[in-house]
């Protein structure tokens, strides 16, 4: 009896463990369908998501840079379509990316150079999943890597754009250029997205010019991609995609056919040229010599080119036109005749030049013929550029006005171009001084002024201005660039207004100015345009070099000095001279005087200008303004 109910016990234990272990296996299970219905049924998204994420990887699509056209719609820019070859980075490959490139290498046969480049930019991209190995390969090369593709693992060729500039040194210090990211701008952008368009290799920022200046609208919107990947991570084929936007095109002012024609007249020298519309405004041509090749930029400029340029003395990557500063010689005559007249100067009044004059007891004050001038008017000064006359009439009408004809007409002012690096000319007078110096003005200063010496610097894009503003009767125009400037509106508004002085002062300093060409004896009467209608009218100036080698000569003296140390030849004018329509400033650096040096060049350039009707097309604002002047 014992031994059943013993049996029984064992039976009963033996039955409560199944129902333990089968309660426990129930548990489990509905654990587990419950698990199941949350994976599947409640986070079914977000763990879709997750999977895709394994499989899809997205990539951003960087969009094409908007285009930058001159004038006529001729295009200054291109988005060249190129291929690349990039590096995957992968589980397999990632800690063998060398030995990946020297396969690479032995395909392709790059030669020393080429291939310890291709492993800088491995090093320098070490951190990124997507490395640029090689740009524009040829479609020798892509044959190559994909009858090899077997061997090199990770390798990929894709389509891509790079920024090209076909007339690269004519305008690149007005476009500058575009090149990738630099470290810390992808290491400081926290956004992810952002910082993926960043690491792509199409992209390219404006560093220079209206690259950078317009860059934002230029850009345009991105675009993205899917792509499934293997297990490795290699791109298997393309889901979807969604097009990038193209940026916003530039317009310019500048005439192709002028800045090619100007480039090619100043090959060789070193200096600046600047034509302007006198009376819209335009900038038609703006060049600054010598140049540089802006494409080399792009993909990373070498270290040659780079320390090339930064160590030539003619500052090639310099803008000239609007960042250097030269004294403006005599080329200021023309606003202290200005200053005179308005102060009540007689014109007809006679004064005699004998070549010097005392100042005081200490200073005399050479005209720049040693010989003298004899008797001259002021037409007759301004043809003649004579010293002696301009420091009478300088002092005549004081420096306080001197200094107020000179802002008015454009000088020591800086203009909303959209250009980068401009600087600001030095106007001085009795508050510049104190400020300075903490000294009080005195009258050599303002005969120094007069005759355009002393503490005055301007840049060529000031004194084109002051041409302009004499050439068109004395309206206040401003300088722009490109097309939908509002400066236009702001310059065209001028004409129904009165002018900044007496239509008769300007007709007198005009008619100096076409006596200094047109008249035998002028001093850039070698540089006459022989045709009626196209007879320029300009003032020749001569830019002291100061430097402590060099003791200071007259023009004619000049070429018994080291080149680095002659005087600057400027030369501004305007064309014709009945109805004028441009102005122009010529600056050759250490070409001495303005007459033999820049006078030249200018009668060139405004005689193809005029020849060529450059910028007055039927949509110019000309007929506009010639209506408001009447």
């Amino acid at each position: 009896m014992s031994s059943i109910h013993e049996e029984h016990e064992k039976t009963s234990v033996s039955n409560k463990r199944i129902i333990i272990v089968f309660s426990i296996q129930v548990l489990l299970f509905l654990i587990l369908i419950i698990r199941l219905f949350f994976l599947q049924i409640v986070n079914y998204d977000r763990y879709k998501q997750l999977s895709e994420d394994n499989r899809i990887k997205t990539f951003v699509i960087p969009p094409l840079r908007g285009h930058i056209y001159d004038r006529n719609n001729i295009k200054l820019t291109e988005n060249q379509k190129k291929y690349r070859v990039q590096l995957y980075k992968n589980s397999e490959n990632k800690n063998n990316s060398t030995e990946v490139i020297s396969k690479l290498s032995e395909v392709l046969k790059l030669s020393n150079d080429d291939y310890l480049k291709v492993l800088k930019r491995l090093e320098k991209n070490k951190d990124q999943p997507i490395v640029p190995i090689l740009d524009n390969v040829s479609w020798e090369d892509l044959v190559k890597i994909e009858t090899n593709s077997y061997m090199l693992d990770g390798i990929m060729i894709e389509n891509g754009y790079i920024r090209y500039y076909p007339y690269s040194t004519m305008f690149s210090h007005i476009i500058g250029y575009v090149n990738n990211p630099l470290k810390n701008e992808i290491d400081a952008e926290k956004n992810q997205k952002t910082k993926e368009l960043l690491l792509h290799p199409d992209y390219k920022i404006g560093r220079t010019g209206l690259e950078r200046l317009f860059n934002e609208n230029i850009m345009g919107k991105n675009g993205f991609k899917k792509l499934e990947m293997n297990a490795l991570s290699v791109p298997v084929r393309e889901m979807y995609s969604e097009n990038s936007t193209e940026g916003k095109d530039v317009t310019l002012t500048l005439d192709f056919h002028l800045q090619k024609f100007v480039e090619e007249r100043m090959n060789g020298i070193s200096g600046a040229v600047i034509v302007m519309n006198v009376m819209t405004g335009e900038v038609l041509s703006m060049v600054s010599t010598p140049s540089y090749d802006s494409n080399k930029f792009v993909e990373g400029i070498s270290t040659d080119y780079w320390d090339e340029l930064n160590n030539d003395p003619t500052k090639p990557l310099n803008n000239k036109c609007v960042s250097a500063l030269y004294p403006p010689g005599s080329t200021f005559k023309l606003i202290t005749a200005i200053a005179g007249i308005e102060s009540g100067w007689d014109v007809n009044k006679q004064i005699m030049c004998e070549g010097k004059v005392a100042l005081n007891k200490k200073r005399t004050l050479n005209c720049w013929k040693k010989t003298g001038h004899g008797i001259l008017d002021m037409s007759d000064a301004i043809k003649n550029s004579c010293n002696i006359y301009f420091s009478r009439v300088g002092t005549f009408a004081g420096i306080d006005n001197i200094y107020k004809v000179a802002t008015d007409f454009g000088l020591g002012e800086k203009y909303d171009i959209k250009l980068l690096n401009q600087k600001q000319g030095n106007i001085p007078n009795r508050d510049w001084k104190k400020k300075v110096f903490n000294d009080v003005w005195v009258s050599g200063d303002t005969v120094n002024t007069a005759i355009g010496q002393g503490f005055l610097t301007t840049t060529p894009l000031e004194l084109v201005v002051m041409v302009s503003r004499i050439a068109n009767g004395g309206y206040k125009v401003k300088p722009f660039i490109t097309k939908d400037s509002s400066t236009a509106d702001e310059n065209l508004s001028l004409f129904s207004k009165e002018p900044m002085v007496k239509k008769e002062t300007l007709d007198i300093v005009k008619y100096g100015m076409y006596r200094v060409v047109n008249e035998g004896g002028g001093t850039a009467y070698a540089s006459r345009i022989k045709e009626p209608e196209y007879e320029m009218s300009g003032k020749t100036g001569t830019a002291q070099v100061i430097a402590k080698e060099k003791k200071d000569l007259m023009e004619e003296d000049n070429n018994d000095v080291e080149m680095k140390f002659r005087n600057h030849g400027l030369f501004v004018a305007f064309a014709p001279y009945k109805n004028p329509k441009y102005a122009i400033v010529v600056v050759v650096e250490h070409g001495g005087g303005g007459a033999a040096a820049a006078a030249p060049v200018a009668k060139d350039i405004l005689y193809y200008a005029q020849k060529n009707n450059i910028g007055f097309d039927s949509s110019n604002l000309q007929t506009v303004i010639s209506d408001l002047k009447k």
